[in-house]
């Protein structure tokens, strides 16, 4: 028992700071003494997380039994629409130059081997001499082999000088293979000094990073940039929570604001690392029909179909969220009163909210009222 009236007022002023909701009508479990009352049993009897209803009060709580849902749960994220790997091609220049010509603009749409600007480089000139002096001391070392082998034939030939002859040879073979090849990394032109770019790939000319008379390096920035418009995809950014409800297959909807259709995809694949700052991981989703009107760069609302087997789900007003973004239920228990018990949701569609764990099916939980019974937590929706 308490000694003084000092005693008994703070008390009583600890009691309400453990259990505010006795103020709103719920009462937490009594104490088996009055020092336990008003002491730590009562905040270990909150702790424990059991709370009951007085009877005035319990008009105030609805309380349902779930069931498994039929429909779909949805994880949804932001996407956006965007070239695939090897799409999107870079054109450099192959040597040092300077832009003579440029014959394209950004959005045509250019087919593969097609002209898109002129180079007018020195060391492309020197490299096609290169080539073309290749080309005659080729001639001249077969030539000579030639008549080494036929003086061979006639027995006035010597062998040494047969083999002498094909050692040159087989050097000039080397060397007009190299300048080949350098010639053919020039593509078209080059005779006259000038180089002409092509496109590698058909696609949309994105980007032109040039201007007449620029100076261009061969390990400087890309002069053009295509992008195939016919090899698009979605990329999403999924909470890492949900990622394990992402599955590489599952069916997908996008809905794009310059659209007035929703548009179909399937999960392609699921990044495999986790961005530490939005703790969120790309998906990759593929378009089921391609949409002409997609573009490159445009922003999605993405609802990925998730639905586990046995999966349930509960009004919207059955879920709390708490501290650091936590989601709870208050469940009926046996001993007559509710607990609560945190749960991992899926987004709200139409006022329910899927439940991926924490519930099963045939459980009672509050799904009216619930704030009642928790005034530190607030409402999903």
């Amino acid at each position: 028992m308490f000694k003084t009236h000092r005693q008994r007022v703070r008390a009583f002023l600890l009691a309400m700071a453990v259990c505010p909701m006795c103020i709103l009508g719920v009462g937490c479990e009594r104490a088996q003494s009055e020092e336990l009352h008003f002491g730590k049993g009562a905040a270990a009897a909150s702790a424990a997380g059991l709370i009951t209803l007085r009877p005035e009060s319990r008009k105030f709580v609805e309380v349902a039994t779930i069931s498994a849902d039929s429909a779909p749960a949805l994880v949804q994220a932001p996407g956006r629409v965007a070239f695939r790997d090897g799409a999107v091609a870079r054109v450099g220049a192959p040597v040092h130059g300077r832009v003579v010509a440029i014959v394209v603009h950004v959005g045509d749409l250019v087919h593969k081997g097609q002209h898109l600007l002129t180079l007018s480089s020195p060391d492309a000139a020197s490299m096609n001499a290169d080539f073309q002096r290749a080309q005659v001391a080729e001639r001249a070392a077969l030539a000579e082999v030639a008549r080494q082998r036929n003086m061979m034939a006639k027995g006035v030939g010597i062998q040494s000088d047969l083999a002498a002859t094909e050692a040159r040879w087989e050097e000039a073979r080397a060397e007009l293979n190299r300048a080949r090849t350098a010639s053919a990394f020039l593509g078209r032109g080059g005779h006259d000094g000038t180089i002409e770019v092509r496109a590698p790939i058909d696609g949309d000319v994105l980007a032109l990073r040039t201007t007449l008379g620029a100076t261009a390096q061969p390990d400087g920035d890309p002069l053009v940039e295509l992008g195939d418009p016919n090899d698009l995809w979605m990329v999403t950014e999924v909470f890492e929570r949900e990622l394990p409800l992402v599955r590489v297959g599952a069916k997908a909807s996008a809905v794009v604001a310059s659209m007035a259709d929703s548009v179909k995809l399937h999960v392609l694949s699921v990044g495999a690392a986790v961005d530490p700052a939005t703790r969120r991981a790309p998906a990759y989703l593929a378009f089921e029909i391609r949409e002409p009107s997609l573009r490159s760069g445009m922003y999605a609302r993405v609802s990925i179909e998730a639905n586990p087997e046995g999966g349930v789900g509960v009004p919207a007003s059955a879920v709390l969220v708490k501290e650091g973004g936590r989601t709870f239920v208050y469940v009926v228990v046996p001993e007559g009163g509710f607990r609560l018990r945190e749960v991992s949701v899926g987004h709200p569609v139409d006022g329910r909210v899927p439940v991926f764990t924490g519930l099963r099916s045939g459980e009672q939980v509050v799904v009216k009222g619930a704030l009642l019974l928790d005034t530190a937590a607030e409402q999903l929706l």
